[in-house]
């Protein structure tokens, strides 16, 4: 026997002796017409044919006493089939030698098919757990035809062979019910039909797809908290492939972004980030495992959650209340809702982020309950509680209780606003209400009463109206009143108002420099009054270089009168003029010196206080207390001698000027008249007035023309000018001024304050201008104090203005600041202190 592509030799069985000679040796093939190898063995060495019809070349044919063959190469399929091999001797006999090739061809190798006729390589399956599946080994080729057999764990587990043809062998086993057992099992399928060939096997492993067989979850011991974030873990075992988990709460599945799955073989762990709600307390939290390939009922885990929570707070209006319809004097109550777990003990009221008084009168706390009785506009504003318990606050959502109420004023106190005549200015009258829509209202006070002011005269915009009043002449100086209406009524005390006279400002007060850096400083002042007008402020930086006096800055406020001063030199020394301005001119000065302190590593000079430097600090403070005494001693003495000239001008019948009055001159009432101003000769030849009092100065206004925006010094003598009448004490320095103003404090020197009226004075050109006419120069002095007495003066041939002495206790008005030239006056060292008290009392 042959097998296919291996060699064989087949056999020449020819009987032969030593002394035969063998000429040819023939090989024929049974069928086949020619010899298949002839060898002519004559020659030495013997020559050999091969027909290649059969073997060609593959075929040799071995000679050797008692055993001769033919070696056949390659075998072929076609090679079997019964050889003779003829011997012819050469004494002429022939000898014949018959051999059968059988050539056996090796079956193919074995292919594997699932039940769905799929070829199965390596693995087998998967196959769900409990299944029964049905598996085919099939083999083609062979001859024989080959066996085909199944083994499993070198058992044999099927060996029923079917044929479907003769080229076509196959085997089918029947596998199951799977078992979890069965998972990585190997099956070998063998086809065999020589031992000379040996079986040909194919082997392939069962893959199964099993169920998870195990579901744990952790749980957290403690309550959960609402608000927080907490990891709750699944894990499945025993599932192929791993298993899908699924989280549920409140019915429905959690989405997957919440969750983070990990496999590892036939492990799944399953992580969900779970962040409580108050709607969760008390829902079953559940995670499901179930296979992804194998329909079947999922594992399941469950968890009553146990969640705690801050007190969730809502705020209420008591019933049959009205947040939009509530007036002073009504019933409000405030209703708050807690819902927490665990419980809270009790809930805290607040208003406007304050906790609300609850001793107050007509507050009352019951409960969950706020009760405010006969409220008020001042109870008006946000409303919130709030509950706490061991988790946290609950805050509720805020309720605006508006309280309406009648309007009133802002301003607490009269406003007073300057104004020159035919001024227009505005009045501001900011009131406070609820509802906010009011209905504002303007009058003017006369002497007969009240007037309306008409509507077009002012314009209203929320909870401000402005009014615009022009000043035509001195009974426009006045009060005004502003009311204000809504749906509740009409404000019971008006926004009041009084149009005074406008002046400068006064000078500041309390000036004082601190907070000294190397390149800056701090200067604060009390501000003075602003004569009735907006005032600023305003500091000038003098520093002496070389001798000089240089301004070298500047500094405007527009608030308060403080200041910071710097980019300065360190360690310098600095003069500081300080002033108030307005519209119709500025303050004094008030002068201050500050420094800077020295740059860090400047030498500090310290001085030791020697013997002798003490013994003249202390002959200098000795003569600073002498000094005291003696002021002192002259103050008395200047308060007698004035009680003497008063009382001197008492007993003569003439009348000084009198205190202004604190308010404002009601029409109708009379202006004061005023004493000639400057070198008038007609004043001195009275009797028995101080000679102070014959350096009285009149600082006039000239009349303004609102057209032609400003002052006119040209308009016609018949309008009605005022004046301010002050008394030259010496002290003013600036003697060139002409309409500039007066001295430190005003005219006089006296600092002003809103309650400081000035004497005020009218001027009437018509009536001077004819008493020139009708009286000489040098008219005697008036017969009566009683009566105006009129007087005119010429210097330098011009005419001065003419006035009227004051009557005996005339009326004065506001002042309007203004100046005309001031008699020469003394030096203050010439001026005794009671000058001062003197002027004081005018």
């Amino acid at each position: 026997m042959a097998v296919v592509g291996r060699a064989v030799k087949i056999p020449c069985r020819v009987h032969t002796t030593q002394t035969d000679k063998i000429v040819f040796v023939i090989w024929s093939k049974s069928g086949e017409t020619n010899p298949v190898v002839s060898v002519d063995m004559r020659y030495d060495p013997p020559q050999e044919y091969a027909y290649e019809s059969v073997f060609g070349s593959r075929a040799k044919f071995h000679f050797k006493e008692g055993m001769s063959y033919l070696m056949v190469e390659d075998v072929r399929v076609e090679d079997a089939g019964r050889y003779t091999c003829s011997m012819e001797i050469q004494q002429k006999r022939t000898q014949n030698a018959h051999s059968t090739l059988n050539v056996i061809v090796p079956p193919g190798d074995p292919v594997i098919f699932d039940e769905d006729g799929v070829e199965v390589d390596h693995t087998l399956g998967p196959y769900n757990e409990d299944a029964t599946v049905n598996v085919t080994c099939q083999v083609e080729g062979g001859q024989p035809s080959p066996r085909v057999t199944w083994y499993s764990k070198e058992q044999l587990l099927d060996e029923e062979t079917e044929r479907r043809d003769d080229q076509v062998v196959r085997n089918i086993v029947r596998l199951g019910p799977l078992t979890r057992q069965d998972l990585g099992a190997k099956y070998l399928c063998l086809a065999l039909n020589s031992m000379l060939v040996g079986p040909r096997s194919k082997e392939v492993t069962l893959e199964m797809n099993l169920k998870p067989l195990t579901l744990t979850m952790t749980r957290h011991k403690s309550p959960l908290v609402v608000g927080r974030e907490y990891d709750v873990t699944c894990v499945s075992r025993e599932s192929l492939p791993p298993a899908n988990i699924s989280w549920w709460l409140l019915g429905r599945q959690l989405p997957e972004d919440l969750i983070f799955n990990v496999w590892d073989g036939n492990v799944t762990t399953s992580t969900l980030h779970l962040r409580p709600e108050v709607r969760h307390a008390g829902e079953l939290l559940r995670c499901q495992a179930e296979s992804p390939v194998i329909a079947h009922k999922a594992l399941v885990e469950s968890w009553p959650l146990d969640i705690h929570y801050a007190p969730n707070v809502t705020l209420e209006l008591g019933p049959d209340l009205d947040l939009h319809d509530v007036q002073e004097g009504e019933n409000v109550i405030l209703v708050c809702k807690v819902d927490a777990i665990p419980k809270v003990s009790n809930v805290t009221w607040y208003r406007k982020l304050l906790e609300v008084d609850y001793d107050a009168s007509g507050v009352v706390r019951s409960g969950n309950e706020l009760q405010l009785t006969n409220v008020t506009r001042r109870q008006s504003g946000s409303y919130t509680c709030h509950a706490a318990n061991e988790v946290g606050l609950g805050r509720s959502q805020p309720i605006v209780l508006n309280v309406m109420y009648v309007p009133f004023c802002k301003a607490k106190e009269k406003v007073f606003r300057g104004a020159a005549k035919h001024d227009d200015i505005k009045l501001e009258c900011n009131v406070k209400g609820s509802p906010g829509n009011i209905t504002f209202s303007w009058f003017y006070r006369t002497a007969n009463g009240s007037m309306r002011i008409p509507e077009e005269e002012y314009h209203t915009q929320d909870l401000t109206s402005v009014l615009t009043y022009r000043v035509l002449n001195d009974s426009y100086y006045r009060d005004v009143l502003c009311y204000g209406e809504n749906a509740v009524g009409r404000m019971r005390e008006p926004c009041h108002f009084e149009v005074i006279p406008a002046g400068k400002p006064d000078p500041l007060d309390n000036c004082t420099v601190n907070n000294q850096t190397t390149e800056a400083l701090f200067v604060s002042c009390l501000p003075g009054y602003d004569g009735g007008l907006t005032q600023r402020f305003v500091v000038q930086v003098f520093e002496d270089v070389e001798g000089i006096r240089l301004n070298i800055n500047n500094f405007t406020e527009s608030e308060e009168p403080r200041f910071t001063v710097d980019a300065l030199r360190a360690g310098a020394e600095y003069l500081l003029y300080i002033y108030a301005e307005n519209v119709k001119g500025k303050s004094d000065n008030r002068i201050i010196h500050g420094f800077t302190l020295p740059a860090e590593g400047r030498p500090v000079h310290i001085f030791p206080i020697t013997p002798v430097l003490g013994v003249l600090i202390g002959v200098v403070g000795a003569l600073v207390i002498v000094a005291v005494v003696v002021v002192v001693v002259m103050k008395l003495k200047g308060e007698s001698r004035r009680d003497k000239i008063l009382r001197h001008v008492a007993a003569e019948g003439v009348k000084l000027p009198q205190a202004p009055p604190r308010h404002t001159p009601k029409d109708g009432e009379e202006r004061p008249d005023v004493i000639l101003c400057g070198e008038d000769t007609t004043y001195e030849n009275v009797d028995s007035i101080p000679p102070k009092l014959k350096h009285a100065n009149i600082y006039e206004t000239v009349p303004y023309d609102k057209e032609k925006g400003g002052n006119n010094e040209n308009a016609e003598k018949d309008d009605v000018e005022y004046a301010e009448l002050t008394f030259n004490n010496g002290r003013n320095k600036n003697k060139s001024n002409k309409r500039g103003g007066g001295g430190p404090g005003g005219a006089n020197g006296v600092i002003r304050t809103a309650d400081t009226s000035p004497i005020y004075a009218t001027i009437d050109h018509t009536r001077t201008a004819q008493q020139q006419q009708q009286q000489p120069l040098n008219p005697p002095p008036p017969p009566q104090h009683h009566q105006p007495q009129q007087a005119t003066s010429k210097q330098g041939g011009k005419q001065k203005k003419q006035v009227y002495i004051p009557q005996a206790g005339g009326k004065t008005g506001k002042q309007i600041a203004g100046e005309c030239d001031p008699q020469p006056s003394r030096e203050p060292d010439e001026i005794p202190l009671m000058d001062a008290a003197l002027e004081s009392s005018v």
